[in-house]
Protein backbone atom coordinates (compact mmCIF):
# COMPACT_ATOMS: atom_id res chain seq x y z
CA UNK A 1 0.00 0.00 0.00
CA UNK A 2 3.04 2.38 1.25
CA UNK A 3 5.06 1.32 -2.17
CA UNK A 4 2.10 1.88 -4.17
CA UNK A 5 1.53 6.03 -2.86
CA UNK A 6 4.89 6.23 -3.10
CA UNK A 7 5.67 5.07 -6.70
CA UNK A 8 2.11 7.38 -7.53
CA UNK A 9 3.42 10.83 -5.97
CA UNK A 10 7.17 9.85 -7.62
CA UNK A 11 5.15 9.83 -10.82
CA UNK A 12 2.91 12.83 -10.16
CA UNK A 13 6.50 14.72 -9.35
CA UNK A 14 7.91 13.37 -12.49
CA UNK A 15 5.03 14.07 -14.55
CA UNK A 16 4.63 17.61 -12.75
CA UNK A 17 8.29 18.48 -13.65
CA UNK A 18 8.08 16.88 -16.98
CA UNK A 19 5.08 19.27 -18.05
CA UNK A 20 6.89 22.55 -16.28
CA UNK A 21 9.98 21.84 -18.61
CA UNK A 22 7.52 21.59 -21.91
CA UNK A 23 5.73 25.06 -20.91
CA UNK A 24 9.26 26.84 -20.76
CA UNK A 25 10.59 24.38 -23.74
CA UNK A 26 7.63 25.68 -25.43
CA UNK A 27 7.76 29.29 -26.06
CA UNK A 28 11.27 29.00 -26.65
CA UNK A 29 10.79 27.00 -29.62
CA UNK A 30 8.07 29.28 -31.05
CA UNK A 31 10.51 31.97 -30.24
CA UNK A 32 13.42 30.31 -31.94
CA UNK A 33 11.60 29.95 -34.53
CA UNK A 34 10.41 33.03 -35.62
CA UNK A 35 14.59 34.26 -35.04
CA UNK A 36 15.16 31.50 -37.73
CA UNK A 37 12.31 32.65 -40.27
CA UNK A 38 13.30 36.10 -40.32
CA UNK A 39 17.27 34.96 -40.84
CA UNK A 40 16.34 33.81 -43.86
CA UNK A 41 15.80 37.33 -45.20
CA UNK A 42 19.43 38.09 -44.66
CA UNK A 43 22.35 37.70 -46.84
CA UNK A 44 25.17 35.23 -46.11
CA UNK A 45 22.53 32.76 -44.63
CA UNK A 46 20.74 30.02 -46.43
CA UNK A 47 17.23 30.88 -46.68
CA UNK A 48 16.05 26.94 -47.50
CA UNK A 49 18.31 25.81 -44.40
CA UNK A 50 17.21 28.40 -42.20
CA UNK A 51 13.44 27.76 -43.09
CA UNK A 52 13.80 24.24 -42.70
CA UNK A 53 14.99 24.64 -38.77
CA UNK A 54 12.14 26.75 -38.53
CA UNK A 55 9.65 24.61 -39.13
CA UNK A 56 11.66 21.70 -37.03
CA UNK A 57 11.43 24.49 -33.98
CA UNK A 58 7.53 25.45 -35.03
CA UNK A 59 6.75 21.18 -34.60
CA UNK A 60 8.75 21.22 -31.47
CA UNK A 61 6.84 24.48 -29.90
CA UNK A 62 3.32 22.88 -31.07
CA UNK A 63 4.49 19.37 -29.43
CA UNK A 64 5.79 20.81 -26.19
CA UNK A 65 2.76 23.34 -25.96
CA UNK A 66 -0.02 20.29 -26.38
CA UNK A 67 1.43 17.97 -24.30
CA UNK A 68 1.92 20.46 -21.40
CA UNK A 69 -1.37 22.20 -22.03
CA UNK A 70 0.65 25.66 -22.57
CA UNK A 71 -1.55 28.34 -23.40
CA UNK A 72 0.22 31.94 -24.53
CA UNK A 73 -1.28 34.76 -22.28
CA UNK A 74 -0.68 38.21 -22.77
CA UNK A 75 -1.82 40.36 -19.49
CA UNK A 76 -2.84 44.16 -20.92
CA UNK A 77 -1.81 46.22 -17.88
CA UNK A 78 1.46 43.95 -17.35
CA UNK A 79 2.35 44.71 -21.34
CA UNK A 80 1.44 48.53 -20.90
CA UNK A 81 3.60 48.76 -18.04
CA UNK A 82 6.46 46.84 -19.50
CA UNK A 83 6.40 49.11 -22.36
CA UNK A 84 5.89 52.52 -19.69
CA UNK A 85 9.19 51.02 -18.36
CA UNK A 86 11.23 50.95 -21.28
CA UNK A 87 10.53 54.30 -22.30
CA UNK A 88 11.32 55.71 -19.10
CA UNK A 89 14.51 53.47 -18.91
CA UNK A 90 15.27 54.42 -22.57
CA UNK A 91 15.12 58.68 -21.54
CA UNK A 92 16.86 58.31 -18.31
CA UNK A 93 19.68 56.53 -20.36
CA UNK A 94 19.39 59.75 -23.22
CA UNK A 95 19.29 62.25 -20.77
CA UNK A 96 22.81 60.70 -19.21
CA UNK A 97 24.52 60.55 -22.07
CA UNK A 98 23.54 63.87 -23.53
CA UNK A 99 25.20 65.46 -20.23
CA UNK A 100 27.90 63.20 -19.44
CA UNK A 101 29.04 62.16 -22.74
CA UNK A 102 29.78 64.78 -25.23
CA UNK A 103 30.79 64.19 -28.95
CA UNK A 104 34.45 63.72 -29.60
CA UNK A 105 34.38 64.26 -33.63
CA UNK A 106 31.84 65.92 -36.19
CA UNK A 107 28.87 63.60 -36.64
CA UNK A 108 27.32 63.21 -39.80
CA UNK A 109 24.52 65.00 -38.39
CA UNK A 110 26.36 68.09 -38.78
CA UNK A 111 25.44 68.09 -42.36
CA UNK A 112 22.46 67.98 -44.65
CA UNK A 113 22.77 66.96 -48.73
CA UNK A 114 23.34 69.61 -50.99
CA UNK A 115 22.24 68.35 -54.94
CA UNK A 116 25.69 70.20 -55.45
CA UNK A 117 28.17 70.32 -52.97
CA UNK A 118 26.81 66.71 -51.28
CA UNK A 119 27.15 68.08 -48.01
CA UNK A 120 26.27 71.30 -46.24
CA UNK A 121 25.80 72.11 -42.58
CA UNK A 122 22.59 71.74 -41.05
CA UNK A 123 21.52 75.21 -40.21
CA UNK A 124 20.85 75.86 -36.59
CA UNK A 125 22.55 73.22 -35.27
CA UNK A 126 23.79 73.35 -31.95
CA UNK A 127 26.19 70.67 -29.85
CA UNK A 128 28.88 70.42 -27.22
CA UNK A 129 31.80 68.28 -28.21
CA UNK A 130 35.30 67.96 -27.01
CA UNK A 131 38.84 67.59 -28.60
CA UNK A 132 42.16 65.39 -27.28
CA UNK A 133 44.76 67.61 -26.83
CA UNK A 134 48.44 67.08 -27.35
CA UNK A 135 48.73 66.42 -23.32
CA UNK A 136 45.88 63.56 -23.28
CA UNK A 137 43.60 65.71 -21.77
CA UNK A 138 39.86 65.72 -22.99
CA UNK A 139 38.94 69.58 -23.63
CA UNK A 140 35.07 70.65 -24.00
CA UNK A 141 34.36 73.75 -27.10
CA UNK A 142 30.69 74.50 -28.23
CA UNK A 143 29.52 74.51 -31.50
CA UNK A 144 26.79 76.86 -32.93
CA UNK A 145 25.23 77.36 -36.69
CA UNK A 146 22.95 80.16 -37.51
CA UNK A 147 19.98 79.69 -39.80
CA UNK A 148 22.55 79.96 -42.69
CA UNK A 149 24.62 76.89 -41.41
CA UNK A 150 27.24 79.10 -40.60
CA UNK A 151 29.06 78.77 -37.18
CA UNK A 152 28.40 82.15 -35.03
CA UNK A 153 25.65 84.30 -34.47
CA UNK A 154 23.21 85.73 -37.18
CA UNK A 155 24.78 87.85 -39.84
CA UNK A 156 22.58 91.31 -39.92
CA UNK A 157 22.09 93.54 -43.16
CA UNK A 158 25.64 94.90 -43.80
CA UNK A 159 25.63 98.46 -42.09
CA UNK A 160 27.06 101.40 -44.20
CA UNK A 161 30.99 101.55 -44.31
CA UNK A 162 31.17 98.48 -42.21
CA UNK A 163 34.22 95.99 -43.77
CA UNK A 164 32.92 92.27 -44.17
CA UNK A 165 35.26 89.09 -44.72
CA UNK A 166 34.25 85.93 -45.83
CA UNK A 167 36.14 83.10 -45.02
CA UNK A 168 35.66 80.13 -46.46
CA UNK A 169 37.63 76.85 -46.13
CA UNK A 170 36.98 73.23 -44.37
CA UNK A 171 37.48 72.60 -40.80
CA UNK A 172 40.12 74.82 -40.05
CA UNK A 173 38.47 77.61 -41.29
CA UNK A 174 35.11 75.93 -39.18
CA UNK A 175 37.65 76.20 -35.82
CA UNK A 176 37.32 72.49 -34.82
CA UNK A 177 38.59 71.99 -31.57
CA UNK A 178 37.98 75.66 -30.31
CA UNK A 179 35.52 77.71 -29.08
CA UNK A 180 33.79 80.15 -30.99
CA UNK A 181 35.56 83.01 -29.64
CA UNK A 182 39.14 81.02 -30.29
CA UNK A 183 38.65 80.50 -33.95
CA UNK A 184 40.68 82.28 -36.70
CA UNK A 185 37.41 84.52 -37.85
CA UNK A 186 36.90 85.41 -34.26
CA UNK A 187 40.70 86.70 -33.84
CA UNK A 188 40.89 87.94 -37.24
CA UNK A 189 37.85 90.59 -35.83
CA UNK A 190 39.40 91.23 -32.81
CA UNK A 191 42.67 92.07 -34.45
CA UNK A 192 41.33 94.07 -37.53
CA UNK A 193 38.93 95.90 -34.99
CA UNK A 194 41.44 96.91 -33.08
CA UNK A 195 43.32 98.91 -35.90
CA UNK A 196 40.70 99.75 -38.00
CA UNK A 197 40.42 103.45 -36.91
CA UNK A 198 37.14 102.98 -35.75
CA UNK A 199 35.42 101.68 -38.88
CA UNK A 200 33.25 98.53 -38.33
CA UNK A 201 34.59 94.99 -39.08
CA UNK A 202 32.65 91.69 -39.23
CA UNK A 203 34.60 88.24 -40.05
CA UNK A 204 31.99 85.72 -41.53
CA UNK A 205 33.20 82.31 -40.73
CA UNK A 206 32.34 80.16 -43.57
CA UNK A 207 34.00 76.67 -43.36
CA UNK A 208 32.13 73.72 -44.09
CA UNK A 209 34.34 70.37 -42.63
CA UNK A 210 35.26 67.66 -45.24
CA UNK A 211 34.63 70.12 -48.15
CA UNK A 212 37.05 71.62 -51.19
CA UNK A 213 37.73 74.80 -52.95
CA UNK A 214 34.98 73.00 -55.85
CA UNK A 215 31.99 73.42 -52.83
CA UNK A 216 32.97 76.28 -51.29
CA UNK A 217 32.78 77.92 -54.67
CA UNK A 218 29.11 76.65 -54.64
CA UNK A 219 28.42 78.05 -50.92
CA UNK A 220 30.07 81.33 -52.11
CA UNK A 221 27.06 81.82 -54.68
CA UNK A 222 24.31 80.70 -52.77
CA UNK A 223 25.07 82.06 -49.47
CA UNK A 224 28.12 84.12 -48.78
CA UNK A 225 27.97 86.55 -51.34
CA UNK A 226 24.49 87.51 -50.14
CA UNK A 227 26.67 88.33 -47.08
CA UNK A 228 28.10 91.41 -49.16
CA UNK A 229 31.62 91.02 -48.23
CA UNK A 230 34.08 92.94 -49.07
CA UNK A 231 37.40 90.59 -49.04
CA UNK A 232 37.05 86.83 -49.51
CA UNK A 233 39.91 84.91 -47.98
CA UNK A 234 39.58 80.84 -49.25
CA UNK A 235 42.14 78.41 -47.01
CA UNK A 236 43.30 75.14 -48.54
CA UNK A 237 44.36 71.93 -47.45
CA UNK A 238 45.91 69.99 -49.69
CA UNK A 239 46.03 66.63 -48.19
CA UNK A 240 42.20 66.90 -47.95
CA UNK A 241 41.18 69.18 -51.08
CA UNK A 242 42.87 67.09 -53.50
CA UNK A 243 40.99 63.95 -52.01
CA UNK A 244 38.09 65.27 -51.78
CA UNK A 245 38.13 66.41 -55.46
CA UNK A 246 38.87 63.21 -56.69
CA UNK A 247 35.79 61.77 -54.77
CA UNK A 248 33.70 63.81 -56.54
CA UNK A 249 34.37 62.36 -59.66
CA UNK A 250 34.61 58.58 -58.43
CA UNK A 251 38.59 58.31 -58.08
CA UNK A 252 40.30 57.12 -54.86
CA UNK A 253 43.81 57.31 -53.70
CA UNK A 254 45.38 53.76 -52.73
CA UNK A 255 45.51 55.83 -49.00
CA UNK A 256 42.05 57.94 -48.36
CA UNK A 257 39.71 58.79 -45.69
CA UNK A 258 37.17 55.90 -45.44
CA UNK A 259 34.71 58.15 -42.84
CA UNK A 260 34.47 61.20 -44.91
CA UNK A 261 34.16 58.99 -48.13
CA UNK A 262 30.79 56.95 -45.93
CA UNK A 263 29.38 59.79 -45.61
CA UNK A 264 29.44 61.12 -49.11
CA UNK A 265 28.11 58.35 -50.41
CA UNK A 266 25.33 58.06 -47.41
CA UNK A 267 24.87 62.03 -48.61
CA UNK A 268 24.22 60.99 -52.29
CA UNK A 269 22.09 58.32 -51.36
CA UNK A 270 19.85 60.14 -48.79
CA UNK A 271 16.24 59.15 -50.30
CA UNK A 272 17.07 55.51 -48.86
CA UNK A 273 15.38 54.06 -46.49
CA UNK A 274 17.86 52.83 -44.45
CA UNK A 275 20.09 55.98 -44.64
CA UNK A 276 16.96 58.08 -43.61
CA UNK A 277 16.00 56.17 -40.45
CA UNK A 278 19.97 55.84 -39.68
CA UNK A 279 20.21 59.37 -39.76
CA UNK A 280 16.37 60.37 -37.81
CA UNK A 281 18.32 57.97 -35.07
CA UNK A 282 21.43 59.88 -35.52
CA UNK A 283 19.39 63.22 -35.17
CA UNK A 284 17.79 62.60 -32.67
CA UNK A 285 19.33 59.47 -30.01
CA UNK A 286 22.07 60.41 -28.11
CA UNK A 287 22.15 56.34 -26.83
CA UNK A 288 22.46 55.27 -30.55
CA UNK A 289 25.55 57.31 -31.77
CA UNK A 290 27.31 56.26 -28.17
CA UNK A 291 26.40 52.64 -29.29
CA UNK A 292 28.17 53.50 -32.59
CA UNK A 293 30.63 54.91 -31.24
CA UNK A 294 31.79 52.50 -29.00
CA UNK A 295 30.59 49.13 -30.40
CA UNK A 296 29.17 48.50 -33.47
CA UNK A 297 30.74 51.59 -35.63
CA UNK A 298 28.89 54.47 -37.28
CA UNK A 299 26.42 53.99 -39.67
CA UNK A 300 24.99 50.01 -38.13
CA UNK A 301 21.15 50.75 -39.55
CA UNK A 302 22.67 50.86 -42.98
CA UNK A 303 25.22 48.36 -42.32
CA UNK A 304 22.72 45.93 -41.16
CA UNK A 305 19.71 46.65 -43.71
CA UNK A 306 22.70 45.81 -46.62
CA UNK A 307 22.34 42.33 -45.51
CA UNK A 308 19.23 42.04 -45.93
CA UNK A 309 17.80 40.05 -49.13
CA UNK A 310 14.80 42.58 -50.24
CA UNK A 311 16.97 45.34 -50.18
CA UNK A 312 19.54 46.77 -52.91
CA UNK A 313 22.45 47.55 -50.69
CA UNK A 314 23.42 50.99 -50.16
CA UNK A 315 27.11 51.43 -50.64
CA UNK A 316 29.59 53.01 -48.51
CA UNK A 317 32.51 52.27 -49.74
CA UNK A 318 34.49 51.47 -53.35
CA UNK A 319 35.03 48.17 -53.94
CA UNK A 320 38.77 48.45 -53.77
CA UNK A 321 39.27 49.60 -49.42
CA UNK A 322 42.13 51.70 -48.27
CA UNK A 323 45.07 50.97 -47.58
CA UNK A 324 46.53 50.69 -43.71
CA UNK A 325 49.30 53.80 -44.27
CA UNK A 326 48.16 57.00 -43.56
CA UNK A 327 45.93 58.72 -46.57
CA UNK A 328 47.01 62.11 -45.11
CA UNK A 329 50.29 62.45 -47.13
CA UNK A 330 50.07 60.94 -49.98
CA UNK A 331 50.49 64.06 -52.19
CA UNK A 332 53.86 63.69 -50.45
CA UNK A 333 55.12 61.01 -51.92
CA UNK A 334 58.66 61.21 -53.36
CA UNK A 335 57.19 59.90 -56.73
CA UNK A 336 53.34 61.44 -57.13
CA UNK A 337 50.71 58.93 -57.89
CA UNK A 338 48.24 59.92 -61.54
CA UNK A 339 45.59 60.20 -59.56
CA UNK A 340 47.41 63.15 -57.78
CA UNK A 341 48.25 65.31 -60.37
CA UNK A 342 44.70 64.57 -61.61
CA UNK A 343 43.62 66.06 -58.58
CA UNK A 344 45.88 68.90 -58.37
CA UNK A 345 44.71 70.15 -61.89
CA UNK A 346 41.23 70.16 -60.94
CA UNK A 347 41.73 71.54 -57.42
CA UNK A 348 43.27 74.60 -59.41
CA UNK A 349 40.26 74.80 -61.45
CA UNK A 350 38.06 75.31 -58.96
CA UNK A 351 40.17 78.01 -57.05
CA UNK A 352 40.42 79.74 -60.45
CA UNK A 353 36.51 79.69 -60.65
CA UNK A 354 36.29 81.50 -56.99
CA UNK A 355 38.80 84.08 -58.22
CA UNK A 356 36.92 84.81 -61.41
CA UNK A 357 32.97 84.99 -59.33
CA UNK A 358 35.07 87.18 -56.81
CA UNK A 359 36.51 90.18 -59.49
CA UNK A 360 33.18 89.27 -61.25
CA UNK A 361 31.54 91.35 -58.27
CA UNK A 362 34.25 93.68 -57.46
CA UNK A 363 35.30 91.57 -54.10
CA UNK A 364 39.13 91.11 -53.14
CA UNK A 365 40.26 87.61 -52.73
CA UNK A 366 43.02 85.56 -51.56
CA UNK A 367 44.10 81.98 -50.53
CA UNK A 368 46.59 80.58 -48.09
CA UNK A 369 47.34 77.00 -47.19
CA UNK A 370 47.40 75.12 -44.07
CA UNK A 371 50.10 72.67 -44.59
CA UNK A 372 50.09 68.98 -42.95
CA UNK A 373 51.27 67.99 -40.69
CA UNK A 374 52.26 71.49 -38.91
CA UNK A 375 54.83 69.56 -36.56
CA UNK A 376 57.50 67.91 -38.55
CA UNK A 377 57.80 65.12 -35.92
CA UNK A 378 54.17 64.08 -37.09
CA UNK A 379 55.11 63.68 -40.26
CA UNK A 380 57.74 61.31 -39.03
CA UNK A 381 55.66 59.30 -37.89
CA UNK A 382 52.98 59.27 -40.11
CA UNK A 383 55.92 58.06 -42.91
CA UNK A 384 57.07 55.57 -40.31
CA UNK A 385 53.67 53.87 -41.08
CA UNK A 386 54.75 52.34 -44.71
CA UNK A 387 58.27 52.33 -44.58
CA UNK A 388 58.26 50.47 -48.31
CA UNK A 389 57.00 53.78 -49.70
CA UNK A 390 59.30 56.79 -49.85
CA UNK A 391 57.61 60.82 -48.61
CA UNK A 392 58.87 64.25 -48.74
CA UNK A 393 58.23 66.53 -46.10
CA UNK A 394 55.91 69.24 -47.64
CA UNK A 395 56.71 68.51 -51.10
CA UNK A 396 52.69 68.71 -51.66
CA UNK A 397 52.28 71.97 -50.16
CA UNK A 398 54.90 73.34 -52.17
CA UNK A 399 53.14 72.69 -55.35
CA UNK A 400 50.23 74.13 -53.82
CA UNK A 401 52.43 76.77 -53.51
CA UNK A 402 53.53 76.98 -57.45
CA UNK A 403 49.88 76.66 -58.24
CA UNK A 404 49.04 79.67 -56.53
CA UNK A 405 52.14 81.40 -57.96
CA UNK A 406 50.90 80.97 -61.36
CA UNK A 407 47.28 81.64 -60.59
CA UNK A 408 45.81 85.02 -61.51
CA UNK A 409 45.02 85.95 -57.96
CA UNK A 410 46.72 86.96 -55.04
CA UNK A 411 48.05 84.80 -52.24
CA UNK A 412 49.28 84.68 -48.40
CA UNK A 413 52.33 82.83 -47.93
CA UNK A 414 51.89 80.86 -44.46
CA UNK A 415 54.46 77.29 -44.81
CA UNK A 416 57.75 78.99 -44.40
CA UNK A 417 56.50 80.92 -41.09
CA UNK A 418 54.85 77.87 -39.92
CA UNK A 419 58.50 76.63 -40.48
CA UNK A 420 60.31 78.56 -38.45
CA UNK A 421 58.32 78.75 -35.81
CA UNK A 422 60.36 77.57 -32.28
CA UNK A 423 57.30 75.36 -31.15
CA UNK A 424 54.99 73.67 -33.96
CA UNK A 425 53.63 71.12 -31.57
CA UNK A 426 52.00 74.10 -29.95
CA UNK A 427 50.19 75.03 -32.91
CA UNK A 428 48.54 71.50 -33.13
CA UNK A 429 46.37 68.96 -30.99
CA UNK A 430 48.62 66.24 -31.81
CA UNK A 431 45.80 63.26 -31.59
CA UNK A 432 43.29 65.26 -33.46
CA UNK A 433 45.25 67.28 -36.05
CA UNK A 434 43.14 70.58 -36.25
CA UNK A 435 44.73 73.55 -34.16
CA UNK A 436 44.96 74.92 -31.40
CA UNK A 437 44.05 78.33 -30.30
CA UNK A 438 47.57 79.66 -30.13
CA UNK A 439 48.00 78.12 -34.12
CA UNK A 440 44.25 79.80 -35.06
CA UNK A 441 45.79 82.89 -33.92
CA UNK A 442 48.78 82.27 -35.51
CA UNK A 443 47.12 81.96 -39.07
CA UNK A 444 44.63 85.23 -37.97
CA UNK A 445 47.66 87.16 -37.71
CA UNK A 446 48.66 86.45 -40.89
CA UNK A 447 45.52 87.21 -42.83
CA UNK A 448 45.24 90.59 -40.90
CA UNK A 449 48.62 91.69 -42.41
CA UNK A 450 46.60 91.24 -45.57
CA UNK A 451 43.63 92.94 -44.98
CA UNK A 452 44.64 95.87 -43.21
CA UNK A 453 45.88 97.85 -46.32
CA UNK A 454 42.67 96.85 -47.62
CA UNK A 455 40.64 98.16 -44.82
CA UNK A 456 42.27 101.74 -44.67
CA UNK A 457 42.12 102.17 -48.48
Amino acid sequence: MVARAGSKFKAAVLGSMKSSAMQTLAPISFAAAVVCALSAAFRGVNPIAALAVAVVLLALGVFFARRSGWRPRIELFSLVLSVFSVFISYQVMEIAVRVLVPETRMQPIHYLPHPEAVKMHSPGFMKRSRVQSSEGIWKPFDVRLNSKGVRGPEVPPKAPGEFRVVLIGDSYTFGWGVNEADTIGAQLEAMLSARADGRSVRVINGGVGGTGPWQAEIYLREIYFGFEPDAVILQTFAANDIQDTLMRDGVYLPAYAEPWAELENLLRQSDRWPVRVNRWLQWRSGVYRLIEDRLVGQHFVVRAANQLRLTEPVVLLPPKRSESHSWSIEIDRSVPLPEVEQGFEAFGKSIDAIAKACAERGVDFAVYQIPWPIDPAVFELLASEAPELEYELDKGSRRVEALFEAGDYEWIPILDDLRKYPQPSSLQFRYDGHMTERGYGFIAARLAEHILPKLHK
